[in-house]
C-alpha cells in the first residue's frame, strides 16, 4: 500500500503536467519492455526458490514419519523376541518397560534437535518439560545423569539401547538373533533419517542465491511505481496494479523462507507435540498385555475353520461386538441401594462399592 500511493501521485502528475514538471512526462521517456524483461527473471528466480523450498518441507515431513516408524518397529520387534518360553515375567517386563522409555526421550531429544532448542539451554530444559515422554523419572539416577551431561544425547541413548539389547540377549531374556539384527538396522536407519532431517533444518538456502533473489527484489519494488504508470490510463488503476504485483512478488519470498524451516516452535511450523504424543500413544501398545501374546483361534478343528472361513464371513463391528464381555447383572436390592440422583439426572451404580 506504501509503494503504491507514489504510483498513483506519478500517475496524477504524468496526466496533468504542468510547466514546472515537464520532467515527470514519465510515457515519452520511459519504455516498458526493459521492465518487464526485469519482472519476468524476478519472477523465475522466486518460483525457482519457493519450488525448492516445497520439496524440501515434505522431504523433511516424510523423513520425521519414516524416523517414527522405523524407531517404533524396532522396538515392537525387540518386544516381540522375548523368550517367553525361558525368560521369567519380571525380567520380560523390565526389558520392555526400559525400552519404552529410552525410546520416548530417543523420539523427544530428536524432535527437540530438529526443532532447534538444543542451542539454548533454557529453552531446551522448558520444551523438554512440556514434551510429553513417558515416565522418564522411573530410570536410575546414573542413566539421568549421564544422558544429562552427554553433549550428544541421541547417541547416547542409542548406545543405551544397544547396551540393553545385548545384556538380555546374553541372559536368555532375548531370542532371534536374526530378528535383534534386524531391530538395530532400523534403530540405525531411523538415525540416518535424523540426520536428513537435522540438515533440512539447520543448512541455510545457498547465500549468494538469497541475496541475489532479496536485491532483485529491492529493485522491483523501487522501479515498479514508476513503471505502472507507463503502462496503465487511470489513477486509481494503477495503484492497484503496483499494490497486486509487489504483494505477489513479496508473499512468494515470504513464502520460501517460511517452507525452509519446516521445524520450529512456531504456529507456522510442524505441530512437534502432537507428533510425540501420537508416537507415545503408540509405544505404549509395547507394554499391553493384549497386544504382547499370541493370538489363537476359538476351535481346532480344520474342518470347522475352513467352514467358518467359507461361509461364516461378518463385518468386523459385528466380529468385535460378539468379542465384548458380558457386564455381571447385579440385583434389584444392590440397584434400589446404589442408584442416587443428581440435579435431576440418574447415574449408574459404582462398581467400587
Amino acid at each position: 500500500i506504501i509503494l503504491s500511493i507514489p504510483s498513483g501521485i506519478l500517475k496524477y502528475l504524468d496526466d496533468h503536467p504542468s510547466p514546472s514538471l515537464r520532467w515527470i512526462a514519465l510515457r515519452n521517456t520511459v519504455d516498458a519492455t526493459a521492465y518487464k524483461s526485469f519482472s519476468a527473471l524476478l519472477g523465475f528466480f522466486l518460483i525457482f526458490r519457493l519450488s525448492q523450498s516445497y520439496s524440501g518441507y515434505w522431504r523433511g515431513v516424510m523423513d520425521m514419519e519414516q524416523l517414527s516408524v522405523k524407531w517404533l518397529s524396532a522396538g515392537s520387534m525387540l518386544v516381540g523376541c522375548l523368550n517367553v518360553a525361558k525368560a521369567d515375567a519380571q525380567r520380560r517386563n523390565k526389558f520392555q518397560h526400559i525400552l519404552t522409555r529410552l525410546l520416548s526421550i530417543l523420539h523427544a531429544l530428536a524432535l527437540l534437535e530438529l526443532e532447534g532448542s538444543e542451542h539454548d539451554p533454557h529453552n531446551f530444559h522448558e520444551r523438554f518439560d512440556t514434551l510429553q515422554t513417558i515416565d522418564v523419572a522411573s530410570l536410575d539416577d546414573v542413566t539421568l545423569h549421564g544422558l544429562k551431561e552427554s553433549p550428544h544425547k541421541i547417541e547416547t541413548i542409542i548406545l543405551l539401547i544397544q547396551s540393553l539389547v545385548h545384556e538380555n540377549l546374553s541372559s536368555g531374556t532375548l531370542t532371534n538373533q536374526g530378528t535383534i539384527a534386524k531391530a538395530l538396522q532400523l534403530l540405525y536407519e531411523g538415525l540416518a533419517k535424523h540426520a536428513d532431517c537435522r540438515v533440512i533444518a539447520n543448512i541455510q538456502f545457498p547465500f549468494p542465491y538469497a541475496q541475489a533473489t532479496a536485491y532483485l527484489l529491492i529493485a522491483e519494488c523501487l522501479i515498479t511505481p514508476v513503471m505502472i504508470c507507463v503502462m496503465t490510463r487511470h489513477v486509481l488503476t494503477a495503484m492497484l496494479y503496483c499494490f497486486l504485483l509487489l504483494v505477489t512478488y513479496l508473499i512468494l519470498y515470504l513464502l520460501a523462507m517460511e517452507l525452509e524451516h519446516p521445524f520450529g516452535d512456531t504456529s507456522n511450523n510442524l505441530d512437534v507435540d502432537s507428533v510425540q504424543d501420537t508416537f507415545n500413544s503408540k509405544l505404549l501398545l509395547l507394554l499391553s498385555p493384549t497386544v504382547c501374546r499370541s493370538a489363537s483361534l476359538k476351535s481346532e478343528s480344520s474342518d470347522d475353520l475352513l467352514e467358518r472361513a467359507l461361509n461364516g464371513t461378518n463385518s468386523l463391528r459385528a466380529a468385535m461386538s460378539i468379542a465384548e464381555p458380558k457386564p455381571p447383572r447385579a440385583s434389584n436390592r444392590v440397584l434400589k441401594r446404589e442408584t442416587y440422583r443428581e440435579s435431576d439426572s440418574f447415574k449408574p451404580p459404582s462398581r467400587d462399592r
